[in-house]
């Protein structure tokens, strides 16, 4: 699933190149740094093997994506925006005489947003402005349950994972900074926000070893449902390329 997401970014990026035949079009590929808001995901981890069990936390990623813009006026640009996001992973980490247990928790985010930015020109080189996407956000997380036993016939090794995915509404806004190398391409630095809580994410099948059905939401040790919430700081670097110039 995650391969045919990736191709989806891929796919939007050459598409727009395919079709582009003047300066009205504008299209880039980026990529850099983000933060997340995990906090739910992060005291799952930080409670299912106990305090005593030594943590990481998911606290940020790295993201890459692609636009497809039309220019509707001299400084508005209007168009779609692809990304995705992988985090850092999430992990616990505990061991006793009888075992080894491990907790690792991996996620993602596929955002398909529209929307537009606004640049000014400060010169023939420089040129400064913002941008707005909203959209339908795809999140996906992996949960595993890894033990290892030293004494097999008292506490058996295992090793289970339940794959999720979720949806929700996402946005992203960022004030650009673009040098214009050439008429024709020019290089950016975004630095913004993106809103990106989902909700709830739900099992996509039956992992009978930890007892998880398909569907099953995501929950804490108490029963509350666990938010993955992707939303945080951004700062990506791209490329862009103005047909027809």
């Amino acid at each position: 699933m995650r391969r045919i997401l990736l191709a989806i970014v891929i796919a939007a990026a050459t598409t727009a190149f395919g079709f582009c035949e003047e300066s009205k079009y504008d299209v880039s590929v980026w990529g850099g740094y983000a933060t997340v808001d995990m906090s739910d995901v992060n005291n799952l981890v930080n409670t299912t093997l106990g305090t005593t069990a030594s943590v990481t936390k998911i606290t940020n990623g790295f993201i890459f994506g692609a636009e497809g813009l039309y220019r509707i006026y001299d400084s508005i640009m209007v168009g779609p925006r692809i990304g995705y996001l992988i985090t850092n992973q999430g992990k616990a980490d505990i061991s006793s005489v009888r075992a080894a247990t491990t907790v690792n928790v991996d996620s993602s985010l596929l955002p398909v947003l529209v929307g537009g930015t606004y640049m000014k020109d400060l010169s023939e080189k420089f040129s400064l402005g913002a941008g707005l996407f909203i959209g339908w956000a795809f999140a996906y997380a992996t949960t595993e349950l890894k033990v290892n036993s030293n004494f097999p016939s008292i506490v058996a090794s295992s090793d289970n994972k339940v794959n999720y995915a979720g949806s929700g509404f996402a946005s992203d806004i960022f004030v650009r900074g673009q040098y214009n190398a050439t008429k024709s391409f020019g290089v950016s630095l975004d630095i913004g926000y993106r809103y990106a809580p989902i909700p709830e994410v739900k099992a996509t099948g039956d992992v009978p070893g930890l007892g998880v059905s398909k569907n099953d939401k995501l929950t804490n040790i108490n029963g509350s449902t666990v938010k993955v919430d992707f939303s945080g700081l951004l700062l990506a670097v791209g490329l862009h390329y103005r047909f027809g110039m």
